[in-house]
């Protein structure tokens, strides 16, 4: 489930659909171009970069961590949250 995210790849996914260029997103954040390119290529990222950017793309990337498709509705389940030196991991228990 979350192991599977490469939130670079899905944060780049999300700027395309909204045609925002890479040039653009470092300027959103306050980085370099290359700082940008390099956020792409991370499979993980600081929890407090993740929300700031969730909020300037107005796009939740922290629900893709506890999304799955396969469970059910009417199913009860449980997440554990873990944050590590900053870093967020999300299990079902």
């Amino acid at each position: 489930m979350a192991d599977d995210i490469h939130i670079g790849q899905e944060i780049k996914k999300v700027l395309d659909e909204k045609h925002i260029s890479a040039a653009k997103f470092a300027e959103m954040i306050h980085c370099s171009r290359r700082n940008a390119y390099d956020i792409f290529s991370n499979g993980s990222m600081d929890i407090k970069r993740l929300k700031h950017i969730s909020e300037l793309l107005d796009y939740d990337f922290v629900a893709l961590f506890v999304q799955d498709n396969s469970i059910s509705e009417k199913k009860t389940f449980h997440l554990k949250v873990i944050v590590e030196n900053g870093k967020i991991k999300v299990d079902e228990e």
